[in-house]
């Protein structure tokens, strides 16, 4: 599972960071995926570098308008 967090984490469209998150059953059976990126409809931070793009990652958050690859992948699993 951790290999294939690492390779979702390749899909972010963050410049700050690269993650991936898989959500898995207690059988280890994968539920959903998620990489951290911008809201759907919004620029991508490759495209267009949001406002904490060249900062050091884990300062000034607040700038950044990247959701985290968990809160992706659960809003995929609970709409699926």
């Amino acid at each position: 599972m951790l290999n294939m967090a690492l390779e979702i984490g390749k899909r972010s469209t963050c410049r700050r960071r690269n993650v991936g998150c898989v959500l898995t059953d207690a059988y280890g059976r994968v539920l959903a995926m998620g990489h951290n990126g911008v809201p759907a409809g919004m620029p991508h931070c490759m495209d267009k570098p949001c406002a904490g793009a060249g900062l050091a990652s884990g300062t000034s958050l607040d700038l950044c308008l990247s959701a985290h690859a968990e809160l992706n992948a659960m809003l995929f699993v609970a709409t699926s």
